[in-house]
């Protein structure tokens, strides 16, 4: 966990679908840690998504498909994610088909199944560094 910016912390019930992606597409590209939560259990019904209820994953890409824009997300855990049937153990029709915790989901979604966005906005030598950038 980076420690030392500002954090920002944004419901998503409040902001538009262009206001979510503003604000993340800006946070990637200064490579800006973010992170979304999802509801509570018994706040939101996950069964079937793939999508963990009351937890917490990081943002860690953007992009834009055939007009269409979409994030990167990536559960901590390393597993759970849209599109793998953990019950059979393999894919079920979406993402890579790989049980990595890693996957992509359109902006629109990400306002649907997830209810806040936590943007930590780094400064001088604290800012983040990835490979790509």
């Amino acid at each position: 966990l980076w420690v030392g910016g500002k954090i920002q912390e944004v419901t998503t019930k409040r902001a538009s679908v262009d206001t979510l992606w503003a604000l993340i597409s800006a946070a990637v590209k200064k490579h800006d840690p973010e992170t979304l939560t999802t509801y509570g259990d018994k706040q939101f019904n996950y069964k079937g998504t793939g999508i963990v209820g009351d937890h917490t994953n990081a943002i860690t890409a953007i992009k834009v498909e055939n007009g269409k824009r979409f994030v990167q997300i990536q559960n901590p855990w390393g597993e759970h994610e849209p599109g793998f049937d953990p019950v059979k153990g393999k894919p079920a029709g979406a993402n890579d088909g790989k049980n990595d915790g890693i996957f992509w989901l359109p902006i629109e979604d990400v306002k649907k199944y997830y209810e806040g966005v936590q943007i930590d906005h780094l400064t001088g030598k604290m800012r983040l560094k990835t490979k790509a950038g």
